[in-house]
């Protein structure tokens, strides 16, 4: 079986997306990015404007479209590595309780208390090796007669 490990560096993932934001917020917007200066005196100049201004309209509701699938991915992804972050930090707290609890359980554990517990495992290991016997019932107690009465 392959195991995949993936390693994040919280610092290098902050960097990265302060980056992205910032970058992201020098791409102007469509309100911007729609106007379109020319000389519209002239049919044919007017025409083209006019063809220039559509599409760079089409042009900024996409940036407008991607600046916010960026700002979205980039929060989505600082927001998973500091989830990421807190929970191995709480996984290190976790071993670190439990290391220290076997340690002291190891301190405070004397031979005396070793060959205790072996004896004790050992009387339950044995008793539980001897069958136990079914004790006989004398009398009529849980016999039941030919017509089901008791």
């Amino acid at each position: 079986m392959i195991q995949a490990q993936i390693m994040v560096d919280g610092d290098i993932v902050a960097v990265h997306t302060s980056k992205l934001t910032s970058q992201n917020e020098q791409v102007p917007g469509s309100d911007r990015a729609s106007v379109v200066h020319g000389d519209t005196r002239e049919h044919a100049t007017a025409s083209f404007v006019k063809r220039l201004g559509t599409g760079a309209t089409a042009v900024g509701e996409h940036a407008d479209i991607v600046r916010a699938a960026v700002k979205k991915n980039a929060e989505a992804l600082r927001k998973v590595v500091d989830e990421f972050e807190e929970q191995e930090q709480h996984s290190v707290s976790w071993v670190r309780d439990r290391r220290e609890l076997i340690n002291q359980t190891a301190e405070n554990t004397s031979d005396e208390d070793v060959r205790a517990s072996q004896q004790a495992l050992a009387l339950e290991q044995q008793e539980q090796r001897q069958p136990t016997s079914v004790p006989q019932n004398s009398g009529t107690a849980g016999r039941v007669s030919s017509t089901g009465d008791m």
